[in-house]
Parts: structure tokens; sequence; C-alpha cells
């Protein structure tokens, strides 16, 4: 469930969605969503919600300077880090992370695994659009219908709630129609009752 609260100096963070129908009146709410997905750094496996509050707080943990200074290497550990900084420069967007366990893709190829429930929530974007700031690249494997077409359009493309502040830097790792075609996969009949365009 979503929660709604009000900030106490009156300005929203950047991200934040508006509820709709109230522009005027909500616009000094700092909107909160829940966790709809989550993110798995490589090596390490730390997991991340990808809820509003759990996504600020990631990406401030790897933006304080301070953080820094607290950092203790010991040549017999793993280098401490937060963040993709030493860690990741790719971050691998999918719905089915089981598989890649299995096989360690994540270790392997220093890979972030992040999924969401449905749709991509806000705070996902917000998510892309930070890494994309700091030269994560986004690879999105998704299922070649309606819904899944529509999810990666959104995860990298301005939408009513949320605007990037840069272009993410997306590549879309699926099959592709031409693909399908060229290997003769098997289709299936789809009935759209909706008038809207899914991307938009």
């Amino acid at each position: 469930m979503n929660e709604l609260t009000q900030t106490s100096r009156g300005t929203a963070p950047r991200a934040s969605a508006r509820p709709e129908g109230h522009p005027a009146e909500t616009a000094n709410w700092d909107v909160v969503y829940d966790a709809r997905g989550h993110l798995v750094e490589p090596h390490v496996r730390r997991r991340l919600g990808l809820g509003t509050l759990d996504v600020r707080k990631y990406v401030a943990s790897w933006r304080d300077a301070d953080a820094a200074k607290d950092l203790q290497v010991d040549i017999d550990e793993m280098y401490p880090t937060k963040g993709p900084n030493h860690r990741y420069r790719f971050a691998l967007f999918l719905g089915f992370d089981a598989l890649l366990e299995r096989s360690q893709i994540a270790e392997r190829y220093d890979l972030a695994i992040f999924s969401s429930k449905g749709m991509s929530n806000t705070a996902t974007r917000q998510l892309v659009d930070e890494l994309s700031q700091v030269g994560v690249t986004i690879l999105i494997m998704h299922d070649f219908d309606v819904s899944g077409l529509s999810i990666a359009h959104t995860l990298g493309h301005d939408t009513r709630r949320y605007k990037f502040h840069v272009e993410p830097n997306v590549i879309y790792v699926g099959l592709r129609l031409a693909d399908i075609k060229r290997m003769k996969l098997q289709s299936e009949p789809v009935e759209f009752d909706q008038i809207k365009h899914p991307c938009q």
C-alpha cells in the first residue's frame, strides 16, 4: 500500500510522484511508495528493496562523501563498498532472477540484478536514473508481449509520474521481432481491449 506523507520542509524530493487529480493541493507532499521489487549487488549479495525510501537511502550511501572515511580495508577481506563504485558497471533488469542465481551470472560478469513486480514503480525508475548518472549501463531482458514491451519502455522513458534527469543508458538484450521471425518461433493470437497505446 502507498503511504502519503507531507514534508516538513515544504519541498518534495525531485523523484516524488504527485497524487493524481489534485496537483495544487499536493504540490508539497512527499509521496512514498512501498517496495515492488528488489536489486541484488554482485559478490556481496546485498539486497535492496525497490521502494522510495529504500532507493533514496541506497543512492545516499554511495554519494555520501563521509562514507569513505568509515572504510577499513583488510587485505584478507573483500573490499567494502556500497553502490556501483568498485562493484558493478552494469545492472540487468528481468523477472526471473532465480535462474541467474544458479548460474552465478552476477558474480561472473559483475552484474547487479534487479526486477519489479509488473510495471516498474517510481523508485525503480529513480534508481535507473541515478545509476545512469554514475555511468552504469542498464540491460533489460523482458517477455516479448505487450506487457513486457510496455515494462521495458517505461523503464527508460519519461512518464507522467517520473521525468529522467539524464537519458538512461539502456540496452535491450532480449529477443526482437527480427530474431523471432528468423528463428521461426511460434506465435499466439492476442486480443486487445484497451484503446490507449501500451507505451503511453
